[in-house]
């Protein structure tokens, strides 16, 4: 879990298997080295950027912005057991390899 009030998140190297990421206000950039079964990000205000490992998976893959854009890059099908959820109020989503 990683949170804060105001200000950026930036980790790398992540091979945590249940991500949770939290800001009130600035970016949010997470990098994984290993697949994730579960990613949960939410950001009030400020750019959500997601890379994970590439390969073969699939994730399933929720992103919604109030006022921003989304792109999703990576492989994604519904019925797959690896979840992406991002979502924020105002700024855009990238979510690639």
């Amino acid at each position: 879990r990683v949170s804060d009030g105001a200000g950026n998140i930036v980790v790398t190297g992540l091979a945590a298997t249940d991500v949770v990421g939290e800001n009130g206000s600035g970016n949010i950039t997470l990098t994984f080295t290993k697949v994730p079964r579960r990613v949960n990000v939410t950001d009030g205000s400020g750019d959500i950027t997601l890379v994970l490992p590439r390969g073969p998976t699939y994730y399933h893959v929720e992103a919604s912005s109030e006022s921003g854009s989304t792109s999703v890059s990576v492989n994604h099908r519904l019925s797959s057991p690896y979840v992406i959820v991002a979502s924020n109020g105002s700024g855009n989503i990238t979510i690639s390899y």
